[in-house]
């Protein structure tokens, strides 16, 4: 009994949270419009913005992040290959070998 009280005290509580969340973002008037003033809404110019003034620095920034990513993968490699370094740690592993017969039942 106590162990479903301590699981059922977490999930009300997010329940709780989720409903008061979900409540506030409901009850706020005209999210969606767009400010007197300006014409269309605003990803629409930061997509143009970006799109348009921009897409030389952002097709520059698209190139280093995809390089920095090839580079820090590289850089994680281990030096040698991993089936290598296995072999050596089971070639230096001590075998344990018992006195003991093993009577493994067939006649």
């Amino acid at each position: 009994m106590r162990a479903a009280r301590v699981r059922l005290l977490p999930a009300l509580l997010v329940a709780l949270l989720f409903v008061g969340i979900g409540s506030v973002v409901l009850e706020t008037p005209a999210i969606a419009e767009t400010a007197t003033g300006i014409e269309g809404t605003t990803t629409d110019a930061i997509g143009n913005a970006i799109f348009d003034d921009f897409l030389g620095v952002f097709e520059i920034v698209a190139v280093l992040l995809v390089s920095a990513l090839v580079a820090g993968v590289y850089l994680a490699k281990p030096d040698e290959p991993r089936g290598e370094a296995v072999r050596e740690a089971v070639r230096a592993k001590p075998r344990v070998e018992t006195e003991k017969e093993v009577d493994d039942a067939t006649e």
